[in-house]
């Protein structure tokens, strides 16, 4: 079993209404259906996250859930979960049954849709879209529209929280008006070397710096995690690279 490590990133949004300042998100990506033995649980208690944001590939193709639907239920105690897709879900054949299971058990499913949270009269938008494997072709572009459109139907917002699977968009979620992107699939690179950090990621190149951590472009924030699984005999094992759960809290 892996041991987790857990990061916490502060980030200061100058929109940020006083009524959020301290909101905190813990951040769960690339689960992979694994099992931490109640580790991920024991670092949501002990956190207390206002909301907990899934950002995908939390099954994989295999068709093995035990372990994602495990997880979810027991964090559901603890905080309101989001969920959004990853590349991993399309090619999932039981996916609508599992994304039916995660509402039935409570789970904010976002299938390019929106929830907005309210304190006083000041709002935060939870905005959610589907991977890119999901859209009909051109994938990429349809991707890109769907992702704008989103940011215009939640303008009475005063803060806009992306949740996406895929942290190479990053100047076009922040060219659309997303004040904060949550990410993951590169997987941190998969393997890091000490001061290096990435070697290499898929769409990235060598030495990619926006795959793990915070970016910004402007006053727009994302927050790629490593993520915490991976998918065996498909990938490389992680080197320096121990599964990852961020937790981002949001200051005035």
């Amino acid at each position: 079993m892996a041991k987790l490590t857990t990061t916490e990133y502060h980030i200061n949004l100058p929109n940020l209404p006083i009524e959020f300042d301290g909101f905190c998100i813990a951040h769960i990506a690339d689960l992979h259906n694994a099992d931490f033995g109640g580790q991920i649980e024991k670092e949501l208690e002990y956190k207390n996250p206002d909301i907990i944001a899934m950002t995908g590939d939390i099954v994989s193709f295999q068709n093995r859930t035990l372990n994602a639907i495990s997880l979810i239920k027991r964090a559901l105690h603890i905080a309101p979960i989001y969920y959004v897709n990853g590349n991993h879900e399309a090619r999932f054949k039981n996916y609508n049954a599992f994304a039916k299971k995660l509402r039935d058990e409570g789970v904010a499913v976002l299938h390019n849709q929106i929830k907005m949270l309210q304190r006083g009269d000041s709002k935060v938008a939870i905005v959610g879209i589907d991977d890119p494997a999901f859209f009909a072709p051109p994938k990429r572009e349809n991707y890109l529209k769907q992702c704008a459109m989103l940011n215009a139907q939640c303008s009475v917002a005063d803060i806009k929280i992306l949740l996406a699977h895929r942290p190479e968009y990053f100047d076009h979620y922040a060219n659309c008006g997303y004040d904060i992107s949550l990410t993951g699939h590169a997987h941190g690179g998969q393997i890091r070397l000490p001061r290096l950090g990435a070697i290499w990621a898929p769409r990235h190149g060598l030495l990619p710096k926006t795959v793990s951590g915070v970016s910004q472009n402007g006053n727009s924030y994302m927050v790629a995690s490593r993520g915490l699984g991976y998918v065996p005999l498909r990938m490389p094992p992680r080197i320096f690279n121990r599964p990852e759960l961020v937790f981002a809290t949001l200051g005035c």
